[in-house]
């Protein structure tokens, strides 16, 4: 009787294809996870932050980051203007749980996500007066660096880092929304849909405004 079976070289030729087919499918496929974690972390990243300004100033009894002030706390005397960075970070530790990292400043949450406020010249963004830090030149914020991962591995524009306007009204506006001025920076041209963005810090427009979905290429 004749004995069937797979010879070595056989099994070893099966092994090395399936080798090869998973050195191309894997990557695609961890690609493909990790696009679609982005998104709702962000939207989460951003909800709550909007919520917790919001209470920041319902406290202040106003409805603009410029015309608010907040009672003493950390670095912050009694009545100074919720525009100065820290101050902000300060007082949006009572609405959000997390710690305040004072020397950059920052605002880490509970959940990992850091929010680190940044000054931009005037002449780098869009101008607007419903951007918070036209009241203060020279002592303010303008812009947010939402970072989704916080310390976990190498941070990268577009996929950790995503960039906000901070508004007045307390909500954040995507770098690359839709009526930014210079048409050039919107997400529909710099961080195209299944493309490599051509200008990473505006894929958080891309996001915001395409249904929590990262659909350009990592």
């Amino acid at each position: 009787m004749k004995k069937t079976g797979f010879t070595l070289a056989e099994v070893l030729v099966t092994i090395g294809i399936i080798g090869v087919v998973s050195a191309m499918v894997i990557p695609t496929f961890t690609a493909q996870t990790q696009a679609a974690k982005i998104g709702p972390r962000l939207g989460k990243a951003v909800a709550e932050f909007e919520q917790a300004t919001k209470a920041m100033l319902d406290d202040a009894q106003v409805d603009a980051i410029s015309r608010a002030s907040v009672p003493a706390v950390g670095l912050c005397g009694e009545n100074t203007v919720l525009t100065v960075p820290i101050c902000f970070a300060e007082y949006l530790s009572h609405h959000m749980k997390g710690t305040v990292v004072e020397t950059v400043p920052e605002f880490i949450a509970s959940n990992g996500v850091i929010y680190k406020f940044i000054g931009m010249d005037s002449g780098t963004r869009p101008s607007s007066p419903t951007l918070a830090h036209m009241r203060t030149i020279g002592r303010a914020f303008n812009s947010l660096v939402v970072d989704i991962n916080g310390d976990s591995g190498p941070n990268r524009d577009s996929k950790d880092l995503f960039y906000f306007d901070v508004m007045d009204d307390g909500s954040l506006r995507p770098w690359g929304f839709s009526g930014e001025t210079n048409q050039d920076d919107r997400w529909t041209a710099a961080c195209q849909r299944n493309q490599k963005p051509i200008h990473a810090t505006r894929c958080a427009g891309h996001i915001m405004e395409n249904g929590l979905k990262a659909e350009y290429k990592l």
